[in-house]
């Protein structure tokens, strides 16, 4: 079994990833911008929720690593 050396990305792989990239830069954004007043940035990420905000915050540097 021989591998072909010579692997090119085509634009549909490159309109794949900028979709996976960009999904969930909108939804963060329009969830920051239609509760831009009610929200404080520890509420804004713990979604509004009560947990702990070192957790999330650790999940989220980790993820991003």
């Amino acid at each position: 079994m021989t591998f072909k050396e010579d692997v090119s990305l085509v634009t549909w792989d490159y309109v794949v990833m900028a979709a996976i990239l960009a999904f969930p830069v909108l939804v963060s954004v329009g969830y920051a911008f239609r509760d831009k007043n009610k929200l404080t940035r520890s509420e804004y990420l713990l979604g509004g929720q009560r947990m702990n905000l070192v957790p999330v915050a650790m999940s989220l540097f980790v993820t991003f690593q």
